[in-house]
Order: structure tokens, then sequence, then C-alpha cells
């Protein structure tokens, strides 16, 4: 795709490859975690973790308490009732 929105979408596609193979979204879906904690349970570089949940929040695929600063896999969320 040669878009701008085609880029996105690749770029998010390999987003989403790299928090599945890092094991970014099994983590979070375990607990809520700040980003040094999912740096330090997953070895991946802090930057890198960083850089990834800014766009993964920034895109909806995962979200961030405010009042925490701790990120989870929006998928792993408990229901509202």
């Amino acid at each position: 795709m040669t878009t701008a929105v085609g880029t996105h979408v690749e770029l998010n596609t390999e987003r989403v490859a790299i928090g599945e193979r890092l094991g970014f979204y099994e983590v979070m879906s375990e607990a809520r975690v700040t980003e040094a904690e999912l740096a330090e349970r997953t070895g991946a570089p802090i930057r890198l973790v960083l850089h990834w949940l800014a766009h993964q929040a920034r895109d909806g695929y995962v979200t961030r308490e405010v009042a925490t600063g701790r990120y989870a896999n929006w998928c792993s969320l408990p229901l509202a009732a």
C-alpha cells in the first residue's frame, strides 16, 4: 500500500507482531504494568517499550490508567457491570 492509511495499517500490523513476539500482550493480560515492569518482565529495552506503548495506547490496542500510569491489554480487561 502506498497511501498514508495503508502505511499506518502496515505499521500497526508490525507493532502488533512485535507485541506478540516479545510477549507484551501476554504480560499485560496477566496484570496492569508500568513501562519499566513491562520491560523487566519481557527483557525488552525500555526505549522500545516506551515507543511501542505510546503507539499502542494512541491506536487503542492497550489502555493506560492515568492515575497509576499502568497499562493493560484492552481485551483482557474485565467487562463493565
